[in-house]
């Protein structure tokens, strides 16, 4: 088997990854004892089209 990543997983793992590292990284620690949701970082991920990735999309 083949687990190598193609390069359009690789362009998307590396998309997210700046993402994250440009959005959520900083606020990280203060989100996780705030409590709650975090409704605003759910809203840009959504923006970005990240939210229910794993869902195929219709034809």
């Amino acid at each position: 088997m083949d687990f190598r990543h193609t390069p359009e997983q690789e362009q998307f793992r590396d998309a997210v990854r700046r993402f994250a590292e440009k959005h959520l990284a900083a606020g990280a620690h203060s989100r996780a004892h705030a409590g709650g949701y975090p409704w605003d970082v759910a809203r840009l991920m959504a923006s970005q089209g990240l939210l229910g990735i794993t869902i195929a999309e219709a034809d």
